[in-house]
């Protein structure tokens, strides 16, 4: 009798109907159709390959391919295959430690902006990637501010984290210059600085602030509302909001100052973002993000999302990923695990658009947060946590937005996913159904 083993670093992850092989060595994720995917099943149960009922040609031509691509071997005899298993960091309940490092602070520094934008700050609409728009925070009322005081406070509280990047939001940051070049110049001072970038809508940028920020290593990050002027003035009530971007970028390009781009895609938005995506593409951007302004069309029995970025982001949500990611992804949430976001009222939260407050440091120290845990169950919230994600083979490998995917679920007809793929039928929402073959093929190329 043979058998059939897959790599030691090569893992199977079974879904409602369908499966996928973390090839971690290589990097790739490869789906499986629900057949394939039992067969593989089968093998590493260490069923001989000729007790196998899927037809012999079946198995036999999918272990053959699978071997090909080197992600796995035939057997004389069913042997114990020892996993590759990545370190991670125990964290023992009971016993405090404070987090040695956060990769991400969002610091609204101001609530307020200078546009009026026809489906900002309603409850009708949910905002997917909110984090990296100048969407106002939910919750926050507009005339929350910061004194000089309170923010020089909260960054002394903030210093000793080893913080890799501040992300400073509104409304817009620029309204309130005087408190941004504060509080960019005491995070430039920090033993170790981290890296800030600005969101903004561009107005108010001036050159001499590009090159101020660009001195201490900063940059912005523009959140372009609409692709064209009509548009744009439709969507924001502004006659100068298109220009204010084009304006903030030619600043930026003058003082050789670094700067990101953020398409906000809507219901008046009628491009696509990949087509929108190209025709930025040669403005010099560092890099080219989306966020959507979602409003959920009710039908008979659920809630459906007609997410735009979705025909740009529906394959690359399964990304290239690696033993690293992977099982830290089983163990902590891949977007919010070391981040925070303060609000302009001192609330603290978990991610700028979730509204529940974890903390506030107007009554207690930072500190108090991470000792009494409070946002661990936001950290550790992995896709096994998370309706309608536990049942998808793609969840160790899947980028997606955890706030839209909360307030969804909270919704009484939860619904669709807001992804492109429906783990219960093994089908992406452009109607191809789940299959290695493609990739396989480009895997074996590779492995030749």
């Amino acid at each position: 009798m043979r058998y059939f083993r897959l790599e030691p670093d090569v893992t199977l992850q079974l879904g409602a109907c369908a499966g996928a092989l973390y090839a971690l060595g290589r990097r790739s994720v490869l789906d499986l159709s629900p057949d394939e995917a039992r067969i593989v099943r089968d093998c590493e149960r260490g069923l001989p390959l000729e007790q196998i009922s899927d037809g012999e040609s079946d198995v036999n031509a999918l272990v053959n391919r699978l071997k090909r691509a080197h992600l796995g071997r035939y057997l004389e005899r069913p042997i114990v295959v020892d996993r590759y298993v990545h370190a991670t960091n125990a964290r023992v309940k009971g016993y405090y430690e404070p987090p040695l490092a956060l990769d991400a602070v969002y610091l609204q520094l101001a609530s307020r902006c200078d546009l009026s934008c026809t489906d900002c700050d309603t409850q009708e609409f949910a905002t997917w990637q909110g984090c990296h728009s100048c969407q106002p925070w939910p919750g926050v009322l507009p005339g929350a501010s910061w004194t000089r005081e309170a923010l020089d406070d909260v960054v002394d509280q903030l210093a000793p984290l080893q913080i890799g990047h501040v992300y400073v939001a509104g409304g817009n940051p620029l309204l309130e210059e005087d408190l941004l070049r504060h509080v960019v110049e005491r995070v430039s001072r920090w033993k170790r600085p981290a890296a800030v970038i600005v969101t903004t809508n561009g107005l108010g940028l001036s050159e001499e602030l590009a090159r101020w920020m660009t001195a201490r290593g900063g940059a912005f990050n523009f959140v372009r509302l609409a692709p064209d002027r009509s548009v744009s003035e439709r969507v924001s009530q502004s006659s100068i909001a298109y220009d204010a971007v084009e304006s903030a970028i030619d600043c930026c390009r003058t003082a050789s100052a670094k700067f990101y781009l953020t398409l906000r895609l809507s219901e008046q938005i009628r491009i696509t973002g990949e087509r929108w995506r190209a025709k930025v593409s040669s403005l010099g951007a560092e890099r080219v993000l989306l966020t959507e302004r979602v409003r959920p069309v009710s039908r008979s029995d659920s809630h459906v999302w007609p997410l735009k970025a979705l025909r740009t982001t529906e394959r690359t949500r399964v990304p290239q990923v690696g033993p690293k990611e992977m099982f830290a992804r089983r163990h902590v949430n891949h977007c919010l695990d070391r981040g925070i976001a303060v609000a302009a009222d001192r609330q603290v939260r978990a991610c700028s658009m979730l509204e529940e407050r974890l903390g506030d440091l107007a009554a207690e120290p930072l500190q108090r947060v991470f000792a009494d845990r409070r946002v661990d169950r936001y950290w550790q919230m992995t896709k096994d946590s998370i309706a309608g994600c536990r049942q998808c083979e793609f969840r160790y490998a899947c980028v997606d937005c955890t706030a839209l995917d909360l307030w969804r679920t909270a919704l009484p007809k939860a619904g669709l996913l807001t992804c492109g793929y429906d783990p219960e039928h093994g089908a992406w929402a452009n109607g191809e159904a789940s299959s290695p073959r493609a990739n396989a093929a480009s895997t074996e190329s590779k492995g030749r």
